[in-house]
This record gives C-alpha cells, sequence and structure tokens, in this order.
C-alpha cells in the first residue's frame, strides 16, 4: 500500500499545475458513491450470478480505492445496525463521499507541501 500512496503522490506533484482541485473535491466522492450505488444491487442480490469474473474485478478495485472509507462505513452500520436499509445505506454513502472528500484535500495538501517558495527578496544594495 505504501508504493502505491508514494505513486500518487508522485503523480500529483508531477501534475500540480494542470489538476482542478476544486473539480475534484467534488466530483471524485461522487463518483465514488455513485459507483456504489450502481454496485449495491449486486451485494443485496449475492447469491445470484450477475457477472463472474468482471464483476469481481470490479467489486475488488472498488475496494483498494476506498478502503479507508469502508473502514468507516463498517463502523458506522455496526453503530445503527438496528436501523432500516434505508437509513443505513445513505449514513454508508455519506462516509464513503466524507472519507473520499478527506483524501482528496490529503492528496491537495500533499501535492502542494512540496512546492518550492521563493521570496523573491531584493539585494539591500
Amino acid at each position: 500500500m505504501g508504493v502505491l500512496w508514494k505513486l500518487l503522490i508522485w503523480l500529483l506533484e508531477s501534475r500540480r499545475e494542470a489538476i482542478n482541485w476544486a473539480k475534484l473535491r467534488i466530483w471524485w466522492p461522487m463518483g465514488m458513491v455513485a459507483w456504489g450505488l450502481v454496485m449495491l444491487p449486486f451485494l443485496l442480490l449475492d447469491r445470484v450470478d450477475f457477472g463472474g469474473r468482471p464483476l469481481e474485478a470490479a467489486f475488488t478495485v472498488f475496494f483498494l480505492l476506498n478502503l479507508p472509507e469502508i473502514a468507516i462505513a463498517v463502523v458506522l452500520f455496526k453503530l445503527v445496525w438496528q436501523c432500516p436499509p434505508w437509513l443505513g445505506i445513505p449514513l454508508a454513502g455519506a462516509a464513503i463521499w466524507g472519507g473520499n472528500y478527506l483524501l482528496v484535500r490529503l492528496a491537495e495538501w500533499r501535492a502542494s507541501a512540496n512546492v518550492p517558495t521563493s521570496l523573491h527578496l531584493r539585494d539591500p544594495k
């Protein structure tokens, strides 16, 4: 996992100027929540084989991209496990959205933390 993080930081630092952080902060979490909602029926109907390997690959990629957020969602789900699904699903979605937003903000901060600064001080001569 550390190698993936270093690769992500290298990618962000090399393209720091080209990334539109304001759009990424909103659309990355929304995309992850939408992806999760598309995959939700397949999780609820786990006894039916819908796709085999492609679906398993999609679940694996989703799980790896959202590992910290899924941990938060599981903790929230354990806290409110007796609540109806119409309440648990939005709570899990909010946890995934918030975790991805936090991840983008962390990546934005990390990419800008290594920016060389120059004070442009003039010689006092």
